[in-house]
Formats: structure tokens, sequence, C-alpha cells
């Protein structure tokens, strides 16, 4: 299947929402408005960030590049409101089921608004082989390290967070301050 222009400009404007959120936490990358456009001020803005965060400064935005700024735009986001549902030793299992595996589906479909990659589940308070696929797809996608086979704090602490954004952005749109 070929990348088309359509694709291309969403990915790019994925890119600088990433950058203009991080910007508002680091001084040190500059804001720039999501247009969609691979630019000058884009490139430049690239180029800060890696500088920032100690990547080669190309100005590109590379698969080490995409993954530092998934990694930077998540800990910069990371909201409290969700992080202290469950204990510090919370895990949920593939084959576990109940309310909470469906609360987590449900952030999952939310998520698959933003991010592309996380595959379709059906949500059924099941964790079942999509559930783990669309686990596995957000763990890489937010950086995360855990080698747990299902959900454990670290993941649950991600998936909250990526969850408030969304809340958050809706939020604003919703109320007309974005």
């Amino acid at each position: 299947m070929s990348y088309s222009d359509e694709q291309k400009r969403k990915h790019i404007k994925e890119i600088q929402r990433y950058i203009y959120n991080i910007s508002h936490h680091n001084k040190r990358v500059p804001t720039i408005m999501p247009d969609g456009i691979y630019g000058p001020q884009t490139t430049a803005a690239v180029g800060s960030f890696q500088r920032e965060y100690d990547l080669p400064v190309t100005g590109e935005t590379d698969d080490k590049t995409w993954s530092k700024l998934v990694e930077v735009y998540f800990d910069v986001n990371n909201d409290t409101v969700l992080l202290e549902v469950f204990p510090e030793n919370f895990e949920l299992f593939p084959g576990d089921e109940g309310i909470v595996v469906y609360i987590i589906q449900v952030i999952l479909e939310s998520l698959k608004r933003r991010f592309e990659d996380i595959p379709e589940i059906v949500i059924n308070g099941v964790f079942d082989k999509d559930t783990q696929s669309a686990i596995n797809s957000f763990k890489e996608i937010a950086g995360v390290e855990s080698k747990h086979p299902g959900i454990d704090i670290e993941t649950w602490n991600k998936l909250a967070s990526g969850f408030n954004m969304m809340n958050h952005k809706q939020k604003k749109v919703s109320d007309g301050t974005e």
C-alpha cells in the first residue's frame, strides 16, 4: 500500500503536535504550529529537540527521533488523575476478565483515534489475543520497556497518561480553547 499525501500530512502534523506540546514543558524546544508541512520551522524544531535530547542533529524525524519524541511527549503529559487507581503491584495477564479489562479496552480504543498503529479490538472485558496485540502496539508506541506479558503498573501509567492527554485535548476542542 502506498503512502498517500494525506497520510504524510497527518504524520507530520502528529510530529508537530508532539513538539508543540513538549515546547510548553521545555523552552529550549521551539513552539511550532501543527500545519502538516515539514518546512524550515519544523526542521529547526526537530533539530532543537534532537540537540536537547542527545540525538544526532539532522532536523529529520528518523526512528530514534520518533521514539524519543513519543517517550518525551508521554513523560511531560504524565497526569496523575488516572495514575493512582491501582496499587503498585497491579498486574493483568492475557486471559483475565472483568471491569478493569473493559476499562483498559475503552482506553485503547480512545488511543486508537490518535495512534493508527493500535489495532482494532472488541470491548468485551476479556484480555484476549486482540487486546494483547493492542497492548503490545501501545507499549512500542509509548516506549514502555516493561517485559511483562500483560499490563503492569508502568504500562497502566502510560495508558492513563495517554488517555488523560486525549481527554484534555477533547476538552480544549469542545470548549473552544484549541
